[in-house]
C-alpha cells in the first residue's frame, strides 16, 4: 500500500501550525494589539501555555519515544 505523505506528516505540520498560532497571539495580546480585559487576556495566555506544555512534552517526552521505539520494533520484526 502507497503511503500518502499527508499522511505520515500530518501530527507534525498541526504541531507547527498551533505553535504559530500560540507565538503570534502571545506577541499581539503581550505587546496589547488585542485589547481585551486583563482577567480574559491572562486565562487565553494560560491556555495557550498549556497547549505548548503539552506539544513540548509529546514531542520531547516519553510518547515520542514510546513512538520511535515502536517504529524500530515493527521495522526490526520485518527483516
Amino acid at each position: 500500500m502507497k503511503k500518502n505523505w499527508l499522511n505520515e506528516n500530518i501530527i507534525p505540520l498541526m504541531a507547527i501550525m498551533l505553535l504559530l498560532f500560540i507565538f503570534s497571539s502571545f506577541l499581539l495580546m503581550l505587546t496589547g494589539c488585542v485589547k481585551s480585559e486583563p482577567t480574559l487576556t491572562n486565562t487565553i495566555l494560560d491556555t495557550e501555555k498549556s497547549v505548548l506544555l503539552l506539544l513540548v512534552g509529546y514531542y520531547f517526552g516519553s510518547s515520542k519515544g514510546s513512538k520511535d521505539k515502536d517504529e524500530v520494533i515493527k521495522e526490526e520484526s520485518k527483516s
